[in-house]
């Protein structure tokens, strides 16, 4: 069972369902045209590497809280600090372009705002996801 009993292993789920519904529905906008991020080589490279970090690394910190060790939540921690920095950076991007593209109508426009925010809402998911993995670590040894 994962540190600090079974009620911060459902509060564990339930963030990292709610992370992986949101980057995946992020990559679904991004595979359908790939200049949502932004129209520069180093935006689209870093979007679409973001959400494809966290697609592939979040079922990995999933399986790894329930081993349910005072270590893991602080490693747990830090990794979701920095892929909720990374998905507010890259949705921040998307909403960017947005803004850029504004003037003219097209999906793409309409997709770079959607999926922008998708990111911005992952990343404050993970950002509560740190939180609780500091709050796991910090009252494992009580």
């Amino acid at each position: 069972m994962a540190a600090g009993g079974k009620p911060q292993l459902v509060v564990k789920i339930v963030l990292k369902v709610l992370e992986m519904v949101c980057v995946i529905a992020a990559i679904a906008l991004m595979m359908s045209n790939d200049l949502v991020f932004s129209v520069t080589r180093a935006g689209i490279f870093f979007g679409d590497g973001t959400l494809m970090m966290t697609i592939v690394v979040t079922p990995l910190l999933l399986f790894f809280s329930f081993a349910g060790k005072k270590d893991g939540a602080l490693f747990q921690a830090v990794v979701n600090l920095v892929f909720g920095v990374f998905l507010i950076a890259a949705g921040s991007l998307g909403i960017q372009n947005w803004n850029d593209l504004n003037v003219i109508s097209t999906p793409i426009v309409k997709k770079a705002l959607a999926m922008g925010s998708m990111c911005i809402v992952g990343g404050f998911f993970y950002l509560a996801d740190c939180l609780h993995s500091l709050y796991v670590f910090k009252t494992a040894g009580d």
